[in-house]
């Protein structure tokens, strides 16, 4: 009986272990004015998860490490920021903020437009210019 015990803490330590090291503690932070939206990539498709008003944040204490995601701000009732694609591989507050970039062919004649780009926890951005990310 105690030698069955005994296997079954060690499954329960080694499980609990190997979950921990697949889950990160993130924060999502809206840093504008405009309502920001972002989907989760799983089998196949994108899913909204979340939703933040101006200066808004959430917290999750046990995200998916590694996700891909996909996320945009909305400029007005018919307009939002081009998606900027991104996975979370590391614990920490990922800025969401809007900012000016400049524009290619993609405008026509306008030189600028507003881009949402992801601050990640190590400083570096992320900003792709609507190209999806390697799944």
């Amino acid at each position: 009986m105690l030698r069955f015990l005994l296997t079954v803490f060690l499954a329960f330590i080694s499980f609990t272990s190997y979950a921990s090291k697949n889950v990160i503690n993130v924060t999502f932070k809206n840093n504008s004015s405009n309502l920001v939206k972002c989907s989760n990539y799983s089998n196949g498709q994108y899913t909204p998860f979340l939703r933040l008003h101006s200066e808004q944040s959430k917290s999750i204490a046990t995200f998916p490490k590694g996700s891909a995601l996909h996320c945009w701000h909305q400029i007005s009732s018919n307009s939002t920021t081009p998606l900027t694609y991104f996975h979370t591989n590391q614990n920490g507050t990922y800025d969401l903020l809007m900012e000016k970039v400049q524009c290619g062919r993609e405008c026509s004649n306008a030189k600028t437009r507003w881009a949402t780009i992801i601050s990640l926890p190590n400083g570096d951005t992320a900003y792709n210019k609507m190209e999806k990310y390697n799944k």
